[in-house]
């Protein structure tokens, strides 16, 4: 499609902290940039040059078009997850390119946290986070580590890079009425939850490819 066909994103900036607080939905505490799903609006504050970085405004801009594009509302933890995924992606001569899994600030910290025993979010504990006050309850940098770490295990679980099944799921739940994740990969979600822990103690700091 061309640019005039598709959906505009809709972004407002602060010249200060205190009027973007004044407004937005800053109730978890302080945070530079912030889309909000209610209005499909991405605000952020430019008080100082410099604040809002790149991974920032990447996030939310995966937040705003996922919004945009999906006929319906995806669960907040695959939205966050998706986006944590997205966040330090760069393109260059044309394709979208990941950093390694080890370069990934949010992946990495989670894969630490585990190796080092800190408890972090599980699978099962994820995965009930699907609406915006289920998500609002919680810790949300460990919400978001656990969130993208989701995302990449479940796309790289078996060594390649985009499972076809996992893939399929992602697209059936902002389109249609889909069956529990556990169906579309043919594991429980305790299996899941097991193997992921493995994926982040044993697997992930042997991973240094680049993903495409």
């Amino acid at each position: 499609p061309n640019a005039e066909s598709l959906p505009k994103l809709r972004v407002q900036l602060f010249g200060t902290a205190e009027q973007m607080m004044g407004i937005t939905d800053t109730s978890r505490g302080w945070t530079t940039g912030y889309f909000d799903p209610k209005v499909k609006t991405s605000f952020y504050c430019c008080e100082e040059p410099g604040l809002i970085d790149g991974r920032t405004v990447q996030h939310q801009t995966v937040l705003q078009i996922l919004c945009a594009s999906a006929s319906r509302s995806l669960p907040r933890w695959m939205a966050e997850g998706l986006a944590v995924y997205l966040e330090e992606a760069d393109w260059r001569r044309g394709r979208l390119v990941l950093p390694p899994l080890a370069r990934r600030m949010r992946i990495a910290q989670y894969a630490s946290r585990i190796q080092q025993g800190d408890p972090e979010l599980t699978l099962s504990q994820l995965l009930p986070l699907e609406s915006e006050a289920a998500w609002g309850t919680g810790e949300v940098g460990r919400q978001l580590r656990a969130a993208g770490a989701a995302i990449v295990f479940l796309l790289t679980m078996d060594g390649g890079n985009f499972r076809s099944d996992v893939v399929e799921y992602l697209r059936d739940v902002g389109n249609a009425d889909t069956e529990a994740l556990s169906v579309y990969v043919g594991l429980s979600v305790a299996s899941l939850e097991a193997l992921m822990h493995r994926f982040y103690t044993e697997v992930f700091e042997h991973s240094e490819k680049t993903d495409f």
